[in-house]
């Protein structure tokens, strides 16, 4: 018996010929024999009206399967490559000589399919923003962190726990009335077009600074400093620095976080500011020795440092709560 033909090498002419077979009145098996291909294959055409088209047509769609091939292109254009995208991915490979010379075309949607299914593509990472941090830095950086370990703050007990319990963080932040919105999370799902909008900016950007504290057991009251006020020593030492004086003393025990008393044993209480002019000045620091049983030294906390300061967490919830009721004024803020 010689090779059998395939139904998927069966041309045109071979498929009308097993319907006149077929017409004939020739059963599957010895329409089979005639052509020299399997009953399967006579199956499919053997039934039908001799004037069918039995040219086939043009498979719509990407493919069932990738190519070896073209898997390897994928994962060199994608994999540990910054910025790349599906959409540039696919484009590259249709423009690509292999694709061209072969009359192949990919989609996007081929191509994130298989990404997604890899190990290396089923997370996508945003490149993490942080200070940068000159010879000089990483050194202070060691000095802080020998100067928590010789007092205690680095134990992993009881007591070291309690001693990072006290610790007063504070610090001043701009918040943003009207920040630009994230477009790959601001989004919404609706049938409903009207339910859809604007993110609407002013012409001049409002923004305010606010100044706050924070510990273990609670949060100090909110400062909002007014318009084109400026933070020197002087305004720090009498309008801020009361704030968390008064924190520091809280007794009763509140319903809301900064309300609730905040230390447990006065003596521990360890005051945190960073290194702005306004904390440095002599007056701040001679405030901050008569009102705080002990303080981070100014020369020891280290510059340029906001993702060691745990209250910038309590700022990123705050930024992020704008986007929720935004006002038109900076005088609804200021209350």
């Amino acid at each position: 018996m010689g090779k059998v033909i395939g139904k998927s090498n069966l041309t045109a002419l071979l498929k009308k010929r097993i319907a006149e077979l077929g017409k004939l009145g020739k059963s599957k098996a010895e329409v089979a024999a005639a052509i020299g291909c399997s009953e399967k294959s006579v199956q499919r055409y053997w039934r039908k009206p001799v004037n069918t088209n039995f040219n086939e047509k043009k498979r719509c769609g990407s493919p069932t399967v990738l190519s070896t091939a073209s898997k390897k292109l994928i994962t060199s254009e994608m994999k540990d490559k910054w910025g790349s995208s599906t959409r540039s991915c696919a484009k590259k490979l249709n423009f690509s000589e292999r694709y061209i010379t072969r009359k192949k075309q990919i989609s996007r949607l081929t191509v994130q399919h298989f990404v997604q299914h890899q190990p290396w593509g089923k997370v996508a990472y945003h490149k993490p923003i942080k200070p940068l941090l000159t010879e000089k830095k990483p050194n202070d950086r060691l000095k802080f962190c020998d100067w928590l370990e010789q007092n205690g703050y680095l134990q992993d007990d009881h007591v070291g726990r309690q001693k990072r319990g006290h610790v007063l963080w504070t610090d001043e932040s701009p918040v943003e009335l009207f920040p630009v919105p994230n477009r790959q999370n601001m989004r919404i799902q609706t049938d409903d077009k009207s339910k859809i909008t604007p993110a609407v900016r002013p012409k001049f950007g409002l923004k305010i600074m606010v100044c706050g504290g924070m510990s273990r057991y609670g949060l100090t009251e909110l400062v909002v400093v007014p318009e084109k006020q400026t933070v020197n020593g002087d305004y720090y030492m009498n309008h801020i620095l009361p704030n968390y004086v008064e924190a520091t003393t809280r007794n009763h025990q509140g319903d809301t976080a900064d309300k609730r008393k905040m230390f447990f044993n006065q003596d521990m209480i360890l005051f945190q500011q960073n290194g702005a002019p306004a904390h440095s000045a002599k007056i701040v620091q001679q405030f901050c020795a008569k009102n705080f049983p002990s303080m981070i030294p100014k020369e020891l906390w280290p510059g340029n440092s906001p993702d060691i300061n745990v209250i910038e967490h309590l700022w990123n919830l705050l930024q992020q709560s704008v986007f929720e009721a935004p006002k038109l004024s900076l005088s609804a803020y200021c209350v």
